[in-house]
């Protein structure tokens, strides 16, 4: 529930320098709640509607809280999508937004059973000075704990953007590329800068000569005169919906290599190559889907407002 503040990293263990601490005044502020929760449950105004919601989020509170601890480690190791999350002491980013949402609750439970009017106004004074005194006790853990200067240079550079930045968060890049270890044991993309050909294309057996006609996001053609059968390929990552036409008929894109980037075979001749990113069925089915949703949005925004 509390730890020392502290700016290092975490670690398997109770050696983090990073700290996990909930805070004492919403520790506090939770047990007032359940005080309030339990006294509101006797009176004769209680709403039923509140009691679930308080008991909602509470839950939640406790879940999330239970999810930072190595007792939860049995579902992280079976449900495996939680990999994502990374660290399980993200979870304490849900804990304090459910904390504060709880001792909403518990604020509005002790409101509707104070009657007295100076006794509301007493208690709405105390609960000014408890966020405020909550934000300069807690205001001391904003300070960073150095400043680091850079400039725009050094953290706008290609190579600061393709070659740490983008090796951090690699979720662009396709599934089955190899992946390796950083210096800090990381997990990287296994890619030197060795590996990349800065044109948007190469020619891998074979001559020819090729002209770029449009190099778009989404769509590139090429002129291409060969002297013979070549393999052409795009210096792109094959996805889903890469679509390669030679004189407009569909050829088949081979992406066996080691970065998976898009590669054709070309016979002799002149030809007019095109790469197109089309829309998948799945993607089709996920714009129809919007779509429809945003029109029953906005019919039902409507027919609410023309009731009224």
């Amino acid at each position: 529930m509390y730890s020392n503040w502290g700016y290092g990293g975490s670690i398997t263990g109770c050696n983090d320098g990073l700290t996990f601490q909930i805070g004492k005044a919403h520790i506090l502020i939770i047990a007032i709640s359940l005080i309030s929760f339990i006294v509101y449950l006797f009176s004769k105004e209680k709403s039923k509607e509140k009691i679930l919601y308080f008991l909602f989020f509470l839950f939640l509170t406790l879940l999330s809280l239970f999810m930072t601890t190595s007792y939860s480690l049995f579902i992280w190791d079976n449900i495996k999508p939680l990999s994502y999350i990374q660290f399980p002491w993200r979870f304490l980013t849900f804990a304090g937004f459910f904390i504060s949402v709880s001792a909403s609750y518990g604020v509005f439970f002790l409101w509707k059973i104070i009657k007295n009017k100076t006794l509301k106004w007493t208690f709405f004074i105390f609960i000014t000075i408890y966020l405020i005194l909550t934000i300069v006790i807690y205001r001391k853990y904003f300070y960073p704990q150095h400043y680091i200067k850079y400039n725009d240079t050094d953290v706008t550079s290609f190579r600061e953007i393709a070659w740490r930045v983008s090796r951090t968060s690699f979720e662009f890049i396709p599934k089955d590329i190899k992946t390796t270890k950083s210096q800090l044991k990381t997990t990287i993309p296994d890619i030197k800068p060795s590996d990349i050909d800065h044109k948007s294309y190469t020619i891998i057996n074979g001559k020819g000569i090729v002209r770029v006609i449009q190099n778009k996001f989404k769509y590139k053609t090429f002129l291409v005169n060969t002297e013979n059968s070549i393999d052409f390929r795009l210096n792109t990552f094959n996805f889903p919906g890469w679509t390669a036409y030679l004189n407009d008929k569909k050829i088949k894109i081979n992406y066996n290599n080691k970065l998976q980037l898009i590669t054709v075979k070309i016979p002799k001749g002149e030809y007019v190559l095109e790469f197109i990113f089309e829309e998948t069925p799945l993607r089709k089915i996920a714009d129809t889907i919007s779509i429809i949703s945003l029109i029953l949005f906005i019919l039902g925004i409507y027919f609410v407002n023309s009731k009224r």
